[in-house]
Order: structure tokens, then C-alpha cells, then sequence
């Protein structure tokens, strides 16, 4: 089905919620859908996909479709979806996973769960929109009226001109920006475009963000294969998987996806000198370089379309500390907030000192603020998803 089978006001009154912790995943995902016509915004991980879905249903403004990668901190896709299905209001809202293993390998495991449909990342963005525009036209047609796309989605292709010198300003046409861009080695440009949807100027503002954004990679692998912690590993691994595919940049792909499958087969981690490890590094450091040397011989300024991404960067904060103990913490709110709601505060700011700088801090100040405001019904959600979330840390599933 193509774009052209919908009328736009049903694709602009699809609201769409894309789940992605890779800021530059989630933005590429946003752009194209958003250029399609949808309206869309995005969460980090399960949990903030859950408050989300929660805070619209009860705003009468209900998410029409989800896009839910599996692999994300605090809780994952798989945890967020199953969570979804226990409420008879969202048995049947589509959920479409995104993920980067096989789908043999992950069918059965994502029909237990609850996902109506897939998608293969790295993502091609004509299959993106049709798998999404197929999803949607199953959905009722909304009566109510919304602004137009070209005044609230429409992407702003002016920006570009303000990070790009004068110098070069006459010479970032379409056509001769990709030609510059496919002189990058390790990249293969006209799979990129394909792969984003955005054409050129997204595309530059992505390998931006990247060589900005990746520079401490191999620090960071470093000291979780050295520390023994599996899961940061192959979320570092698992997240450039998906990355280096959309972008074009097949050789730090296939080592992404070898290391990927090292880690998860669940015996030894590979150590930093393995050849897996090492080829890894060398691919992702080898395209920094060359994404820079790129920007300066062509002189790119290092904030270049900064503020195109500030809606999907998010901190998401140290691991949970001691989640057992933090989930007694909040058993006890859910005990005292009918018993003793002096108690009830006093053990909620507890919390939040207990979570300062960590993944659920978020979630902890805003029950705060809603015991504070005696917001008991929404603060009876709030306890349910920071159970759930520690329940799934302290389990280590």
C-alpha cells in the first residue's frame, strides 16, 4: 500500500510512538515518518513507553500505533509490550517491533509478547512508511480536525543553511552534496539515502551527530567487557548494529553484528585484544576519522544542525543501584499512601534521593510531585511502572 492509498488526514491522525533508546535511530525513524505525513513523537525505552501511552489514553488523545525497538535500558521492548497486552484497552493497538536479529530467531518469541508485526533494522525508509501505512489503514478514521502537516511537521530544510558557510553554500546542491559525501571511505552513500528517506541534509546531520556522539565507543565497550557486564556490551554492539547499517557503513555493521552474536551466545566475553573486539574498534574509530576530516576539509562547523536533534537526546543515568532494595522502597509507598500519607512523602523523597542520577530518577520525581499534589490516581501508575521496571532489574531479566 502506498502513501497515495491514505488521505493525508488520516495519516496525520495516526499518532504514532516510536520507542528507540539511539537518539539517532529514533530521529531517523521520527523524520521519515513524519515527512510521510504521520504525527509522531518518541520514548527511550519501555517504561517512558508505557507513561506515554498511559498519560494519552487518559488525555482522550490515544496512540494509534507503536514502533518498539527491543533492546533498550530501564525496560525493554518485549517487557513494555507483554505490560501493554495485560490492559484490555490496549489488546489490540498495534505494536510493530523493531529489530535487528533475524526473524526466525525472534518470531515466536515476539508473537508470546504481544507485537502484531516486525521490521528488520537497518530499515529501508519506502518499507518503513508501507509497513506503517498498512497498519494504519486498518484503523477507524478520526473525525476530529487537526492543523495542517505543512504547518506542524513539515521538516525545516531552511536550517541547513544557517551551519553551512557561504564559501560552500553554492556548492551543497542535491546532487553535488552526494557526490561529496561518497568520496567518505567506509560509507556507501546511496544506501544510506535509501536507507533514512531524508535526503542529503538529513543524512549530513546524522554523520554529525555520529562522529560527535561515538568518539569514547571503544572507552565505554572497554569497561563493560572488562567489567564483566554482558548486557552493556551488547547494548553498545546492538546499538551500533542498527546505526552503522541505516547509514551505509557496512564494514563497522558486520563487525557490529559478529560482536553482537558473540556477546549474546551467553559464554565468555570476548576480551578487548580478540580479533572480534579489535576489528570492531578499528571500523567504528576508522569512519570518526574519516566523517571528520570530511566536515573539515569541506568546512562543516562542529554545531552543524545541533538543534535538529534535542527532541530525541536524553540521559537516561547510571544502572539502578541496589534495585531490591529500591523496590521495597516503593512497595512502601504503595502500602502508605492510603494508610499514612505523611509517611507516604517522606518515603517518596527517600526515593528520589535513593535515584538521583540514575536510569529511574525521572520516574521517582514525578511521583514525588504527584504525592505532593495528592495526584493519587496517577500516582498509583507511577508506583506500577517503577515496580514493574524494578522487579525486571532486581530479576536480572
Amino acid at each position: 500500500m502506498l502513501v497515495s492509498d491514505v488521505s493525508p488526514e488520516h495519516l496525520q491522525q495516526t499518532n504514532i510512538l516510536v520507542v528507540e533508546d539511539n537518539a539517532l535511530l529514533a530521529r531517523m525513524a521520527v523524520e521519515v515518518l513524519r515527512r510521510a505525513g504521520f504525527t509522531v513523537e518518541n520514548a527511550t525505552n519501555g517504561l517512558e513507553a508505557l507513561e506515554a501511552i498511559n498519560a494519552a489514553a487518559l488525555q482522550g488523545k490515544a496512540v494509534d500505533l507503536v514502533l518498539m525497538d527491543l533492546d533498550m535500558p530501564v525496560m525493554d521492548g518485549l517487557q513494555a509490550t507483554e505490560k501493554l497486552r495485560e490492559s484490555e484497552k490496549f489488546s489490540t493497538l498495534p505494536i510493530i517491533a523493531l529489530t535487528a536479529y533475524d526473524e526466525s530467531e525472534k518470531m515466536e518469541e515476539l508473537n508470546q509478547a504481544g507485537f502484531s508485526d516486525f521490521i528488520a533494522k537497518p530499515f529501508r525508509a519506502q518499507d518503513l512508511v508501507e509497513k506503517i501505512i498498512s497498519w494504519a489503514s486498518t484503523l477507524p478514521k478520526k473525525t476530529e480536525k487537526r492543523e495542517t502537516v505543512s504547518e506542524t511537521q513539515a521538516p525545516n530544510t531552511q536550517s541547513l543553511d544557517r551551519h553551512v558557510p557561504e564559501s560552500v553554500k553554492t556548492d551543497t546542491q542535491e546532487d553535488d552534496l552526494e557526490n561529496r559525501l561518497k568520496t567518505i571511505p567506509d560509507l556507501d552513500v546511496s544506501s544510506g539515502l535509501a536507507r533514512i528517506g531524508g535526503g542529503t541534509d538529513l543524512y549530513l546531520k546524522i554523520l554529525n551527530r555520529f562522529r560527535q556522539g561515538y568518539r569514547t565507543l571503544a572507552d565505554d565497550l572497554g569497561k563493560a567487557l572488562e567489567g564483566g557486564h554482558s548486557k552493556d556490551a551488547a547494548r553498545i554492539a546492538h546499538s551500533m548494529n542498527g546505526l552503522s547499517g541505516s547509514i551505509g557503513a557496512e564494514r563497522l555493521h558486520q563487525a557490529a553484528i559478529a560482536l553482537e552474536a558473540t556477546i549474546r551466545q551467553g559464554q565468555n566475553l570476548p576480551s578487548m585484544s580478540s580479533a572480534l573486539v579489535l576489528e570492531f574498534i578499528e571500523a567504528q574509530k576508522s569512519l570518526v576519522a574519516n566523517c571528520d576530516r570530511f566536515f573539515e576539509k569541506h568546512g562543516y562547523s562542529d554545531d552543524f544542525a545541533e538543534d535538529e536533534f534535542e527532541e530525541t537526546e536524553e540521559k537516561t543515568g547510571a544502572p539502578v543501584k541496589d534495585p531490591l532494595s529500591v523496590l521495597f522502597i516503593v512497595e512502601e509507598i504503595r502500602t502508605l499512601i492510603n494508610e499514612d500519607f505523611i509517611a507516604a512523602q517522606d518515603h517518596a523523597k527517600t526515593l528520589l534521593q535513593r535515584l538521583e542520577g540514575q536510569e529511574l530518577e525521572r520516574q521517582a520525581k514525578q511521583l514525588f510531585r504527584q504525592i505532593d499534589e495528592f495526584d493519587l490516581e496517577n500516582a498509583a501508575e507511577t508506583i506500577d511502572l517503577l515496580a514493574n521496571a524494578l522487579d525486571v532489574l532486581a530479576s536480572g531479566r
